[in-house]
């Protein structure tokens, strides 16, 4: 099975310090435990939401602790206890100073030259064949371009980008110019040729926006973003798609998505 990698490096840097300055940032909830958390969660506010006045505080806080458990995959009891759940590690979110956010760094190893990767991910209109939410991508000129992403309520999702570093063969960087908080905020993406020659590690870096309370936790899970699920899966595509021409389906099955 294909699987993208965590990162070492700056981002583990970048949660060493924050350690010592605020306590462990360390996601330290397991994956299928966090997405039991949400669903447990999300229903449960929205029964606190419904209840008169009186009733709503247990409720609402017992879900939103739980969504945010989830979202954010910290427990302050694990902590406590200095239990984890994680199955990979070292972690591979680093929280943004000033507490603008977090970044999320995976890489993947591929069998192809950096030069054939690079050129098939800087025409952005092949974005929709491998990352999982983007729906299109419309090129409109100067290193801009403007994207369209689906959601699990069927809802859309655009913003526009511009293309901030270009090194043919090497890396593409991007931030939004204009877009909803729920978009990701910026990125880049490296290809580094290995040592033998035929593969290359692809290393793809991410911002999101960090969401604040309860609700806001709870309305960003809804729309898909949870950022570091949603970097391995589209690594994973990639890898798949450029070594096999095509991604095959949870059942085996080509999914039709040819490069």
């Amino acid at each position: 099975m294909v699987s993208a990698e965590p990162i070492q490096g700056t981002s583990h840097k970048i949660i060493h310090k924050l350690k010592n300055e605020r306590g462990t940032s360390r996601i330290n909830v397991g994956e299928a435990e966090r997405l039991i958390s949400i669903a447990v969660g999300i229903p449960m506010t929205i029964f606190g939401l419904n209840r008169e006045i009186l009733n709503r505080p247990v409720p609402i806080l017992l879900g939103g602790s739980l969504i945010l458990r989830g979202v954010t995959g910290r427990s302050f009891l694990y902590q406590t206890l200095g239990v984890s759940t994680v199955e990979h590690s070292p972690a591979t979110i680093a929280e943004l100073p000033d507490n603008q956010g977090i970044q999320v760094k995976r890489a993947v190893t591929i069998n192809a030259s950096p030069e054939e990767l690079y050129r098939y991910w800087r025409d952005f209109k092949n974005a929709p064949r491998f990352m999982v939410n983007v729906e299109s991508v419309q090129v409109t000129g100067d290193g801009r371009s403007h994207w369209v992403a689906k959601t699990p309520m069927n809802k859309t999702v655009e913003w526009d980008a511009e293309v901030t570093q270009d090194e043919p063969g090497q890396l593409i960087a991007w931030r939004r110019t204009q877009g909803p908080f729920l978009a990701p905020n910026g990125g880049s993406v490296h290809f580094q040729p290995k040592r033998n020659g035929r593969e290359t590690v692809v290393r793809l870096e991410i911002e999101f926006h960090q969401f604040r309370g309860p609700i806001g936790t709870m309305l960003g899970n809804v729309l898909g973003q949870i950022p570091e699920q949603v970097v391995r899966q589209d690594l994973e595509r990639f890898k798949e798609l450029m070594e096999a021409g095509e991604i095959a389906t949870t059942a085996g099955q080509p999914s039709g998505r040819r490069i």
